[in-house]
C-alpha cells in the first residue's frame, strides 16, 4: 500500500509540475522533500501529537510579510473545511517569531482564526529543514503522524492543489 501511495504521490507531483522544459532544481528538491521526515520544534511536535487528526496541513508564514494580508488569505481554507474534516486533516500555522507577535495574536483573535499556530523561535523550522528555507513552494505541505511529508502544495495559492490533495487522500483512506 505504501508503494502505491508513493507512486501516486510522485505521479501527481510530477503532473502538477509538468511543462515542456527539463526538470528544474526546484522540482528535484520537491521530489526529495516528498516522503521526507520534517524536523519540527519539540513543543510543536507535542501539540500535533495531542491533536486528534492524522494529518496536518503545515503552512509557514514569515512575520516580515504583511501579517494581516497573509492571514486574510487563510480564509480561503474555510471553503475546504469539509475536505479537511473528511480526510482528518487539521491546519497548523508556523510563524517566525518576531516583534510582531502581539499583532499576529490580535489578528488571529479578531479574524476568529481557530487553527493551531506556533511561533517558531530562532527559525528552528527553516534552520533544520533547509528545503523549506530555500524553496518557497515547500512552505505549505501535509505531514502524517510520523511527521513525514505526504503532500506539497498550497490550496491558498493554487486551486488545483486541493484537487490533487483530494485524489491523494481518497487513495490513502481506502
Amino acid at each position: 500500500m505504501k508503494m502505491k501511495i508513493y507512486y501516486l504521490l510522485t505521479g501527481l507531483l510530477l503532473l502538477s509540475l509538468h511543462s515542456c522544459r527539463p526538470v528544474s532544481e526546484t522540482e528535484k528538491e520537491m521530489k526529495r522533500f516528498l516522503g521526507s521526515k520534517v524536523d519540527l520544534p519539540e513543543e510543536l511536535v507535542q501539540q500535533i501529537s495531542g491533536a486528534s487528526s492524522n494529518y496536518h496541513l503545515v503552512i509557514y508564514l514569515e512575520a516580515a510579510d504583511c501579517v494581516p494580508c497573509s492571514l486574510s488569505k487563510l480564509t480561503i481554507l474555510n471553503q475546504y473545511a469539509e475536505d479537511f474534516e473528511k480526510f482528518n486533516t487539521d491546519i497548523v500555522l508556523v510563524i517566525d517569531e518576531s516583534e510582531n507577535k502581539k499583532q499576529i495574536e490580535e489578528s488571529f483573535t479578531g479574524m476568529k482564526i481557530e487553527y493551531l499556530f506556533f511561533f517558531d523561535k530562532d527559525n528552528y523550522l527553516l534552520k533544520n529543514n533547509p528545503i523549506i528555507s530555500t524553496n518557497l513552494l515547500c512552505r505549505t505541505f501535509i505531514i502524517d503522524k510520523n511527521m513525514e511529508v505526504i503532500w506539497i502544495g498550497s490550496p491558498i495559492a493554487n486551486a488545483k492543489s486541493i484537487e490533487g490533495y483530494r485524489r491523494m487522500m481518497e487513495v490513502i483512506m481506502q
